[in-house]
């Protein structure tokens, strides 16, 4: 890695005129305004904004077409609105995946420090999107030897000398990840505000009332800020304080709201929020409105897309199924695959694969539209080590969960002796996906009929599978 000028090493003087420079530099180094319009709305789940108004600008004759025609940029994009013969990163491989940012921006504390990081991949074949949000404190590899915590890693390519902040998140992601990262794009907290003010607000639904006392000011102070359950409307600088909110305190609700998990759902929920109001007709037949939103975009998005790149989303945009778009979030909650750990250098809190092993996030990312699949059937699984080995029954659960299986109990089966492992299908067949990931894995025998000295061993009646391990499984033991 090049050296990082931090400006942290510099007086107040220079660390402000530092960031003044760079900021000139960042924003020279942008690309066209289209282009990055696009993107962004694209990324904000899929929308179709841009692409509306330059389709209507090339087979419309009324006067705001007209108008919009005037604009140079709108003007080459309805010229190639039906050039699609290249095709976008990753395509060939049915896959692109993009990675999203979203920081405070000159003028926050940790200007760069990205507050939300997001990996966007689209299955061409299969039409599905998935959406996975990693956590602030997940610590990634920068080389054998060194690591840094993941929401650093933008700052670290901004203050490169020979790169940039989007480059060295995509370069470091990607080995961490185990999947490449084809284009990437960055937001920063005033250009969100803005955003939604400009489309007059956004409506959610709060799942529970939380109270939080140490939401971060601008000066570096804290506020209290609040939201009651229900149905509500946001501002933007309200949106940014549900979606930022770290230290919740649910006063209404049986959730938990103090967590990067709690605040990534918050994001996902504000997210289909903007879709859907950038999408009614009252924004897309507003020139105003979209010109508006064309302004905040040039001013607060970064992206690396190029023209054509842009105009093959069209197609996508067109066919994707809002049924076949799913979200995750990467935490240490049980049967994820992250857990909790100290750092050894400052004592501080980090997230690390389970057993320091980078492996699994390959698995997932690399297997993320499957993995997807089961989770969407929420099957709950119980195994019982029919053999005598201790043990057993723990090491395959754990197999299990860290591809995102529900194991909720282990135990020993009435039977030692079991010779061959059979997996009792209790769903009615109604999981087929779970059932093919169990016997990926397992390798054991499907069976629908349940012997009568097992049946007090349920541990609960809304049970879609019961594996019980027999002697066949002890040579995968280390598996």
């Amino acid at each position: 890695m090049d050296k990082i000028k931090d400006p942290n090493l510099l007086d107040n003087n220079e660390q402000g005129e530092y960031l003044k420079t760079i900021n000139k530099e960042y924003k020279k180094s942008r690309t066209l305004l289209i282009i990055k319009n696009v993107l962004f709305l694209f990324l904000l789940s899929f929308l179709g904004v841009i692409f509306f108004l330059s389709s209507m600008a090339a087979s419309s004759e009324s006067k705001f077409a007209t108008t919009v025609k005037k604009n140079f940029l709108i003007n080459q994009i309805s010229h190639l609105i039906s050039a699609d013969t290249k095709k976008l990163k990753g395509e060939e491989d049915d896959r692109t995946n993009i990675l999203i940012l979203g920081m405070g921006g000159l003028g926050h504390d940790g200007a760069f420090l990205t507050d939300t990081i997001i990996i966007l991949s689209h299955n061409y074949e299969s039409n599905e999107t998935s959406m996975v949000s990693l956590p602030r404190d997940f610590l990634v590899k920068l080389g054998e030897t060194s690591y840094q915590k993941v929401n650093y890693i933008y700052t670290a390519g901004e203050y490169s000398e020979n790169s940039s902040g989007i480059e060295y998140s995509k370069k470091i992601l990607s080995k961490n990840l185990g999947i490449p990262i084809h284009y990437a794009v960055s937001i920063d907290f005033f250009g969100f505000e803005e955003i939604i003010d400009a489309l007059g607000g956004i409506n959610v639904y709060i799942e529970n009332s939380f109270i939080d006392y140490n939401y971060p000011t601008n000066d570096h102070k804290i506020q209290t800020v609040q939201f009651e359950k229900g149905h509500a409307h946001l501002n933007g600088k309200e949106a940014l304080q549900f979606v930022r909110s770290r230290h919740g305190i649910v006063t209404e609700g049986n959730g938990f709201e103090a967590s990067d998990f709690a605040r990534s759902a918050r994001q996902f929920k504000i997210i289909e929020a903007i879709k859907t109001k950038i999408m009614s007709f009252s924004t897309i037949s507003n020139p105003t409105k979209v010109m508006n939103l064309f302004k905040i975009l040039d001013k607060y998005i970064d992206t690396d897309i190029e023209p054509w790149e842009a105009l093959r989303f069209v197609d996508i945009l067109r066919s994707m199924d809002k049924n076949k778009i799913f979200n995750k979030v990467l935490n240490d909650a049980p049967g994820n695959l992250l857990r909790s750990a100290t750092s050894t250098l400052d004592g501080a809190f980090i997230l690390i694969p389970k057993n320091n092993n980078y492996e699994l996030l390959h698995s997932f990312f690399n297997n993320v539209f499957e993995t997807d699949k089961v989770e969407k059937e929420q099957a709950v699984i119980q195994i019982l080590n029919g053999t005598a080995q201790a043990g057993l029954a723990g090491n395959k659960s754990q197999l299990l969960i860290n591809t995102g299986l529900n194991v909720i109990r282990i135990g020993n089966a009435p039977n030692q002796n079991i010779k061959t492992t059979i997996i009792y299908d209790l769903s009615d067949n109604k999981k087929p996906e779970t059932l093919k990931k169990i016997q990926e894995i397992i390798l054991g025998a499907r069976s629908t009929i349940l012997t009568e000295d097992l049946e007090e061993y349920l541990y609960q009646d809304n049970l879609d599978f019961l594996i019980v391990l027999g002697e066949d499984q002890l040579s995968q033991t280390n598996d």
